[in-house]
């Protein structure tokens, strides 16, 4: 994760300002699409010495700008795999947070990206923002920064995001349809997290064995 640019207080109210519910068709050929939830809402996560938690809505009113963000590697820009621009990165604010498709760069890199996130070695997602909107509260002596809104940068896949369950997974097969639901990202998020875990220990098990 990283967070560009200071804080600015901008009193903004606490309603979630709403979420984008509009789901399309894409035409985007395999193999090299892929899907996930990058931002979670309400999950505490410590940066910068503050906890610091993503409110419901707080990257709507930058999803619904259209700006160009980018999705990249390890949040570096010139390894930029998609965009908003371009049309071959997708984003939906949900009620518990911020979804994402994407067809990869037909590029070297976007091959060796597409690699990674199959095998999980790069299947986390970390944001990169600029906050516009946030509150500190002192809740159980921690120091918590409620952060209301966002301007999004860009959306990085990583190895090890700083706000836990954020991941990204293949596309499989000619499916063009967003997942149906928030819950059912998650579910896909969590069945390939165990995917992965038991590909590790029987690689573990193997390297043992010989």
């Amino acid at each position: 994760m990283i967070e560009f640019g200071p804080v600015i207080n901008a009193g903004l109210h606490l309603t979630h300002p709403g979420a984008s519910r509009e789901r399309k068709a894409w035409n985007f050929e395999p193999p090299r699409r892929i899907e996930g939830i990058g931002i979670k809402f309400m999950r505490a996560h410590p940066w910068n010495g503050v906890i610091d938690i993503f409110m419901p809505g707080c990257a709507a009113k930058s999803i619904e700008r259209k700006g160009d963000v980018r999705l990249s590697v390890d949040h570096d820009s010139s390894t930029t795999l998609a965009t908003v621009a371009d049309g071959t990165l997708e984003l939906h604010s949900e009620d518990r947070g911020v979804t994402f498709r994407a067809q990869l760069s037909d590029t070297a890199a976007g091959a060796a990206t597409f690699e990674g996130v199959q095998s999980g070695e790069r299947a986390s997602v970390s944001p990169g923002y600029k906050v516009t909107g946030a509150e500190f509260l002192e809740i159980d002596g921690y120091r918590v920064r409620a952060i209301r809104e966002i301007d999004l940068v860009e959306l990085s896949l990583c190895k090890v995001g700083a706000v836990p369950t954020t991941f990204a997974a293949i596309i499989n097969g000619t499916d063009t349809n967003f997942t149906e639901s928030f819950g059912a990202m998650e579910l896909k998020g969590a069945y390939c997290e165990i995917k992965r875990s038991i590909a590790k220990l029987m690689h573990i098990l193997e390297e043992r064995a010989a």
